[in-house]
């Protein structure tokens, strides 16, 4: 349509179309951000600057498209003029769309604030008590299946939680700690990891041929069995037993002590002192699997001396390895398996000379 050719436009400085609705909000909190904004938007529409700016720019030299001394016929110059008019009707209504979004996410930002501010009133005490019980993953009592070969049955017991595996007669006392994302790890009363429960409850079992860990699913029901009456006799049965078992299977000459008669003559106690002496068997065993944990309790260790006391602990005088245990606190009173073969570990881990 043009008889005459087309410069390349001319630059223009955006600084001479108004200054009034400038972007400060760089570092201003988003609720204030937007009212600033909104606010310039509406003075700038109020002063008559948008259309005073598209004015000046239409008008300017060589026009809109930055054209000097233009050849151009009449009719062209008038769409040229109706072009810059309604450029500038569209920069209007540009200029009001993008007030109008702002507008939007302004109201949107105070209604998030006002909601913050509400709940901001709740008893502090009161929130985060239901934080905390919300963020726990939920564990359920029962009988559970961990890969193809693994039954095992959790069970409550207090503030703790009882596991004991099938084929296994030893029962372990966890202890639940918290964990990421609304989780919890059930631990021995060695330290290590036994279970780790998502917040939203799935099970890993963690064993020692799994350490990686194995997902566990809840196949049925289970109630945990009562303590069993136990004899003076079946003690002293037992503790010939493990004697000769430690012998016979790990070359272990190890003599089992304790104060039957009085075990005998204290409500549970008998059965809880024949479960401790147990787990120390079991324990000795599993700490003399690796021959310097064998030689060194063979080196160190003649006997095996269990007490009642407030507090299950493991010490050692001399030759003679020293185990108590509370049976006023049933499971929780007794030291397992796992926590005799740790304690042996610390105990013996430094050699020092005997006499």
């Amino acid at each position: 349509m043009a008889s005459t050719r087309i410069p390349p436009p001319q630059a223009r400085d955006s600084r001479d179309f108004g200054q009034k609705c400038a972007y400060r909000e760089n570092e201003a909190e988003m609720g204030r951000a937007f009212a600033h904004e909104f606010s310039l938007g509406l003075s700038t529409i109020r002063s008559g600057e948008t259309r005073a700016a598209a004015a000046r720019f239409s008008s300017g030299p060589g026009g809109p498209l930055g054209l000097r001394n233009p050849q151009i016929r009449p009719i062209q110059i008038a769409v040229l003029k109706c072009s810059s008019r309604l450029a500038a009707s569209n920069a209007d209504r540009r200029f009001v769309a993008m007030l109008r979004i702002l507008t939007v996410l302004f109201c949107g930002a105070a209604l998030m604030s006002a909601f913050s501010v509400a709940h901001s009133a709740e008893p502090r005490e009161a929130l985060e008590a239901r934080l905390s019980s919300d963020r726990l993953g939920r564990i359920e009592s029962g009988i559970y299946q961990a890969g193809d070969h693994i039954s095992f049955a959790l069970d409550s017991n207090g503030a703790n939680y009882l596991l004991s595996f099938n084929g296994v007669p030893e029962t372990f006392v966890l202890h639940p700690d918290s964990a990421s994302m609304g989780g919890r790890v059930l631990k021995y009363d060695s330290g290590e990891t036994a279970l780790q429960v998502s917040g939203w409850g799935a099970l890993t079992l963690y064993t020692d041929a799994d350490p990686g860990g194995l997902p566990a699913v809840r196949t049925g029901d289970f109630i945990a069995p009562a303590w069993p009456p136990v004899s003076q006799d079946e003690i002293q049965n037992a503790e010939q037993e493990d004697a000769s078992q430690l012998g016979a299977q790990d070359h272990l000459t190890v003599a089992f002590h304790a104060d039957w008669a009085a075990l005998a003559a204290s409500g549970q106690a008998p059965a809880i002192a024949l479960d401790a002496l147990e787990n120390v068997a079991r324990g000795i065993e599993r700490f003399c699997r690796s021959a310097h944990g064998h030689a060194a309790f063979a080196r160190r260790v003649t006997a095996v001396t269990l007490a009642m006391a407030g507090r299950p602990t493991v010490t050692l005088e001399g030759k003679i390895l020293f185990v108590t245990f509370n049976p006023d606190l049933g499971y929780e009173g007794r030291a397992s398996s796992r926590s005799i073969a740790f304690a042996l570990g610390m105990l013996l881990s430094a050699p020092k000379n005997q006499s």
